[in-house]
């Protein structure tokens, strides 16, 4: 991750702690310019994570994806540049609709590399700019506007007509009786049939994701292949996942 980037997320950061915070503040904080500062948040606002008014910016709660997408940015950032490097030139991958999933969808756009990437996120495909060189196939279904994606029985026939060399799938938590858990069967029941579609899953998860369970298994008939996590896991975890064969790759190796 660039050094844009990680100041990007210490702002997401304060703006999540504090609420609101001045141009000024930010720009001592960072130890920059008010110019560098106010290119970051012209940025930040056009991808809808912030709102600026009045020489302040606060974060966008109008958008539960984009708060979502502000937690833990930074390792976040982390995990999907590592993601990244999984993927070929001219791959076909599949990507569901996660915080960290939305934000690999970028990390591919910006990499240069001819991707063409299915998923049945409808806010992803309006947040990527610049997509010359990913083409996009969005699935039909029922629309989740909370998750702003598509499910139900549409979502999933759609998702049957292709097949991708790697799922790329986010998480809401782990336990070691389920695996990998969510909070929507709905979405569950996508990246269920995603995963058959796909020779590889991998697991986009931060270290908080270990630490909490979801109310559904997302693999109930079998395990992702790896993980992309920012550091490493408790022993248990650790324990649970190979007991599963599934592997852990470190964003920063």
């Amino acid at each position: 991750m660039g050094k844009v980037e990680e100041r990007r997320g210490r702002i997401l950061r304060l703006l999540s702690e504090r609420g609101q915070i001045s141009v000024r503040e930010l720009a001592e904080s960072e130890n920059t310019s008010i110019v560098t500062i106010r290119k970051d948040l012209t940025d930040l606002e056009e991808q809808r994570f912030i709102r600026r008014e009045q020489g302040y910016a606060s974060l966008n709660t109008n958008s539960a994806m984009t708060g979502r997408m502000s937690v833990n940015y930074e390792a976040k950032c982390r995990i999907v540049a590592k993601a990244a490097s999984l993927v070929r030139d001219h791959d076909t991958v599949m990507i569901e609709s996660g915080s960290s999933c939305v934000l690999l969808a970028r990390e591919l756009a910006k990499s240069g590399k001819h991707v063409t990437v299915v998923t049945n996120s409808v806010f992803m495909t309006g947040f990527v700019r610049k997509t010359g060189n990913v083409s996009f196939v969005l699935t039909g279904g029922e629309y989740l506007p909370d998750s702003e994606c598509m499910t139900g029985t549409l979502a999933v026939r759609a998702v049957r007509t292709f097949h991708a060399r790697i799922l790329f799938s986010g998480t809401d938590g782990f336990s070691q009786e389920q695996g990998f858990t969510g909070d929507s069967l709905a979405k569950a029941e996508v990246i269920q049939a995603m995963a058959e579609q796909s020779d590889r899953t991998v697991v986009l998860a931060e270290q908080a994701k270990f630490r909490r369970q979801g109310a559904v298994s997302v693999f109930p008939d079998g395990s992702p292949d790896a993980v992309v996590t920012d550091c490493e896991p408790d022993a248990g975890v650790r324990a649970g996942l190979r007991e599963r064969g599934i592997r852990i790759l470190y964003a920063n190796s």
